[in-house]
């Protein structure tokens, strides 16, 4: 018997469905008593074909496509054998039952070698026969289930493709696949361009991220990511370009080529760089670009990753915005101290004159001495030293940090998401303009500078989303002090402030434009909510704002 599964076994509205079955003999009682024993089994079987011989069985096969066949051995024109071994040759999944009177050994052997199911002597016992079947059937049932669900994991699998590429490529810089052999079957699995002979590695940082994202929902940030990601892949769309986003403010980028000219490469790799620059600066973000050295091993991309990477640590001193190739980076030889009785001196000359001239040229010689071979960190804890300097000579004056910036460390919270050297210079100029600004507002000075440019900010910026925080760190002092400081020598708060600044506004517009929506008028001095704009603009007036306009 041979049994051949031709497809979808599902019958129509649930009714369960038959498996078809050829009988292949030279004696037709024969073939009628296996019909006959088929229909009182109760099996899931359907007679689909009856055949003398095996020649006629084989040129029907295609048109019947039966699910089993059970064939005699000895017939004319083609034996069983020959048969069964043909159907096997352009039917690989049949499984094979020979039926014969027949009990020599030589046939029993050919049936193991057809790798046929059984090997039944007649006369057919009825439950032999039938208990072949069953199992047969049961079988074919495990294997059209284990075939479904192969087909459904398949789906599942192409349908992760898109996560597996992400995946994978992100492996390769991060050094997670080293071995040459796989990471090229995972090209092939994965159905990406191999890279070219040459290679070259991006890698593409976003400056100044903490504080871009500061605030930020993680949709936000997604969408931000996002829109680096497209414009990224438009740039390197093409072969021999692979990228993947590594990090929350990171990208890298494959450039690669044939063999040839290492600087044409050099050069695809520089024009790419720039034009990421260009594109991303035209989107409001800012990138710096680091750049490897060539290679010419896979193998050995997260170490050209790496290489990337370092070359970016060098925008501290280089600057931000900009390619860093890892061939131009050295450091300079040198160090600096700090003189402890010279800088304390210093900084006592400067708060007691207030003199802001002579605070920038103190921080503009201290920056000069360690601008040409100074790291990040060793910048940063210069700074850290001065803060520290400036602190003892505050408390000799009776002065604490603390009433300027509060106890929220908001000072050294800015000073280390700084990343470049300008960056630190100017934050630590800022510090002690701060420090000035509050000792001018603590001897008399109706507002100080540092007032006036509160308020100027204010009247700036009333329209959109404005806090107290948010002017604070726009003019780099502390939200308590600079909301203390106000409070004290304008009689209101910032906040109160802003409210007077929006409703005078809205005053002024509402004399121009009666006809104005109350909804426009809200929008136009800040606020989104209608209902809030209303009962604020009567708590300050004593009047709605229809009321306001029918007073007029």
């Amino acid at each position: 018997m041979l049994i051949i599964v031709s497809g979808d076994h599902h019958g129509k509205g649930g009714a369960r469905a038959l498996f078809k079955l050829i009988i292949v003999d030279d004696f037709k009682i024969e073939r009628e008593n296996v019909k006959d024993i088929i229909i009182e089994s109760g099996l899931e079987l359907e007679v689909c074909g009856e055949y003398a011989n095996g020649k006629d069985a084989l040129l029907a096969l295609e048109r019947d496509m039966p699910d089993f066949i059970i064939t005699d051995i000895e017939m004319p024109f083609m034996d069983g054998l020959t048969f069964g071994e043909k159907v096997r040759e352009r039917y690989p999944q049949i499984k094979v039952i020979l039926f014969s009177f027949h009990s020599k050994f030589e046939y029993a052997k050919k049936a193991i070698d057809l790798e046929a199911y059984a090997y039944i002597l007649k006369p057919i016992v009825d439950e032999e026969l039938v208990g072949k079947f069953r199992e047969l059937i049961e079988q074919r049932k495990a294997e059209l289930q284990q075939r479904q669900e192969e087909e459904e994991l398949k789906k599942l699998l192409e349908a992760s493709k898109p996560l597996l590429v992400d995946s994978f490529k992100r492996s390769l810089f991060m050094g997670m696949d080293k071995d040459a052999e796989e990471i090229g079957q995972q090209f092939d699995y994965l159905r990406l361009d191999k890279p070219g002979e040459r290679l070259i590695v991006l890698a593409v940082e976003v400056d100044d991220y903490e504080q871009a994202m500061a605030g930020k929902s993680r949709e936000e940030k997604e969408m931000h990511a996002l829109r680096i990601s497209r414009i990224l892949d438009r740039q390197s769309g093409g072969s021999g370009f692979l990228w993947s986003r590594t990090d929350e403010q990171l990208w890298a980028l494959l450039v690669s080529g044939d063999v040839g000219c290492e600087e044409t490469l050099k050069t695809t790799a520089y024009s790419i760089s720039a034009a990421l620059i260009a594109s991303l600066k035209e989107s409001g973000i800012s990138v710096s670009v680091g750049i490897s050295s060539v290679a010419r091993r896979l193998d050995r991309l997260s170490g050209m990753y790496e290489q990337a990477i370092h070359s970016l640590e060098y925008k501290f001193r280089l600057g931000k915005g900009q390619m860093i190739r890892c061939e131009d980076i050295s450091d300079g030889p040198g160090s600096y101290t700090i003189p402890y009785s010279e800088t304390q001196n210093e900084l006592a000359a400067i708060f007691h004159t207030r003199d802001r001239g002579r605070a920038e040229e103190f921080v503009d010689g201290m920056f000069g001495r360690i601008e040409a071979f100074a790291s990040k960190s060793e910048t940063k804890n210069m700074c850290f030293t001065v803060v520290l300097y400036t602190h003892l000579v505050l408390n000799s004056m009776n002065i604490h940090l603390d009433s300027i910036y509060g106890k929220d460390q908001l000072l050294w919270e800015k000073l280390m998401q700084i990343e470049t050297i300008a960056d630190v210079k100017i934050w630590l100029k800022n510090t002690l303009f701060t420090i000035i600004a509050y000792m001018e507002s603590s001897h008399g000075h109706q507002y100080g500078r540092m007032i006036e440019e509160a308020i100027k900010f204010i009247r700036q910026n009333f329209r959109g989303k404005i806090t107290v925080k948010s002017i604070a760190d726009e003019l780099m002092y502390s939200a308590n002090y600079l909301n203390n400081v106000f409070k004290q020598k304008t009689g209101e708060t910032i906040l109160e402030h802003i409210t007077k600044v929006r409703i005078e506004e809205a005053k002024r517009m509402i004399a121009i434009d009666p006809g104005m929506k109350t909804y426009e008028l809200a929008e136009a001095v800040g606020y989104n909510d209608e209902s809030y704009f209303r009962s604020i603009f009567k708590q300050y007036t004593g009047l709605t704002p229809r009321e306001y306009k029918d007073s007029l």
